[in-house]
């Protein structure tokens, strides 16, 4: 059984530190699997200030993909896949890779005493929705479909005399499935389909998979370092597919960890009446309840903007929503352009870059969508479980990219949230994780509590008069045809055991 060590101490507590450390302070052959590449200038840095303090010379290289940034290798799983053999001559050396390349590469080569450190939680949970109203034809050459007992989806099985991963990377049109086609693979993909000719109707078919982390095996250690690690689905995931191949082994990162400073947070929201949803928040000019959360981001985001120092602020939000107010990294002085201050990805974790800042605004959701919740469902993973592990791990971590991950630091904080839950939550993980944080939730009353979100599902459809009165005439026939089957049953049952029925109707009446 493969042992992997983790670390699921809080943000600021180090864990990347002790990573770029040990790195540097120990020779040896290391991969370092990062959430992005925009962030492996910055690590090298770091990763450079840690070697001349311990006086030594390691090799750092980041492999990633040209499309990603100006620098970088073209063809980057093969890369990685090659990297193995290609610097086991070294005896000091450290790859920078994404957590997507690690996944999608063939990892077997780092057979000669390579260590991974995974930082940040990696997602194994891929899902996607495509339409193939054409290339359906292409997919049923190269797969087949074996439905699940009692159940919408399907497993995919690649057919032998079908199409190779080589094939698919040479075609244009279908080298999209690449991924699609590694997993169908190894630990198999599932789609929602019975038949492939059901794709034909033009309509997206969803499908998922999970990472097989053994593809991980060659390495001597493995190191997962992850804020609530424990929490996560990719941990819940992972135990549950693969429990009998990988133990889970907690660590602490260090013998001496920082002492956190007292301070206060105010953590403001706008709404308590209903929640933070992408569905309710739509696009501007659809249907009313989607213009109702327009109206609800307009007045948020107006308010942020009237009460924003720009040089002490940094913000961000879902994609598509409130775009009109600055680009993702954008610095915003003057109130009449947009909402002042820096604008950031929700995908922030492991920059130090806002430390500096005491006031952050998170307009952000990322709740499941039904498909989701269904499938993970089957795992025993709960949709407040996805929640916690996908929404309520951004917050935190677009929360401590400021000075709150300064344990030296004794500023006031302020953080603004959409809703009432999102403020509970972050106020009851402070206290979880006993930060001395004094927390107080204020609500800035925008008036947003006289909207409601919709349920989610398709629309009750708007009926007729005359259907109105089918509809009734219906449910009245339903309701006679189930009495006349209970008295049925009921007769039935008296006179199977025995039971002289009694006679319908009236008493006789009795004259004196």
């Amino acid at each position: 059984m493969k042992e992997w060590f983790y670390s699921a101490a809080r943000p600021g507590e180090g864990k990347s530190r002790w990573a770029d450390d040990m790195m540097a302070r120990v020779p040896g052959r290391y991969v370092l699997a990062l959430d992005r590449c925009n962030v492996f200038a910055g690590r090298r840095n770091r990763l450079v200030e840690s070697a001349v303090r311990h006086g030594t010379t390691p090799t750092i290289t980041p492999i990633y993909s040209r499309r990603d940034a100006n620098e970088g290798t073209g063809s980057v799983r093969r890369d990685i896949a090659m990297a193995g053999k290609d610097y086991e001559h070294l005896d000091h050396v450290i790859l920078l890779i994404t957590h997507e390349g690690l996944k999608s590469s063939d990892m077997s080569g780092f057979d000669g005493g390579w260590t991974c450190i995974i930082d940040e939680v990696m997602s194994i949970w891929d899902e996607d929705a495509i339409c193939t109203p054409l290339s359906h034809v292409q997919m049923e050459k190269g797969y087949a479909l074996e439905p699940l007992a009692d159940s919408e989806w399907s497993r995919v099985r690649v057919r032998s005399d079908g199409h190779t991963l080589a094939d698919l990377y040479k075609d244009d049109h279908l080298k999209s499935l690449t991924l699609f086609h590694a997993r169908a693979q190894d630990r198999g993909v599932f789609v929602k389909l019975k038949q492939w000719v059901d794709a034909a109707t033009g309509d997206p078919w969803v499908w998922w998979s999970i990472w097989n982390p053994c593809e991980l095996n060659a390495f001597d250690q493995i190191y997962q370092l992850g804020n609530a690690f424990d929490k996560t689905v990719t941990f819940h995931l992972l135990q549950y597919w693969f429990g009998d191949q990988i133990e889970m082994k907690p660590f602490q990162i260090s013998a001496n960890p920082e002492v956190w400073q007292p301070r206060r947070l105010t953590i403001q929201y706008f709404a308590r009446a209903h929640r933070a949803r992408t569905s309710f928040w739509g696009q501007v000019g659809e249907e009313k309840d989607h213009l109702d959360g327009q109206e609800c981001l307009r007045r948020v985001a107006d308010w942020i903007r009237e009460n924003s120092d720009p040089d002490n602020h940094y913000w961000c939000s879902n994609n598509g929503r409130l775009t009109q107010y600055g680009k993702v990294g954008d610095i915003v002085h003057d109130p009449a352009r947009g909402i002042p201050g820096w604008r950031i990805s929700p995908k922030i974790a492991g920059s130090n870059d806002y430390q500096h800042i005491t006031v952050c605004s998170a307009i952000y959701t990322s709740k499941p969508s039904n498909v989701t919740k269904g499938i993970l469902s089957q795992f025993g993973i709960t949709a407040e479980q996805i929640i916690r592990s996908r929404e309520y791990e951004d917050l935190i971590q677009i929360f401590l990219r400021c000075s709150g991950r300064v344990a030296s630091d004794t500023r006031d904080l302020t953080l603004r949230l959409y809703d009432l839950e999102q403020a509970e939550f972050i106020r009851d993980w402070i206290r979880e994780v006993e930060l001395p944080f004094e927390c107080e939730l204020v609500q800035i009353d925008l008036g947003l509590d006289v909207f409601e979100t919709v349920k989610p599902g398709p629309k009750p459809k708007e009926l007729r008069d005359e259907e109105k009165l089918e509809k009734v005439m219906k449910a009245q026939q339903s309701s006679a045809e189930r009495s006349r089957t209970y008295r049925a049953r009921k007769r039935a049952e008296e006179r199977a055991a025995g039971v002289v029925p009694r006679k319908r109707g009236r008493k006789p009446k009795v004259l004196a």
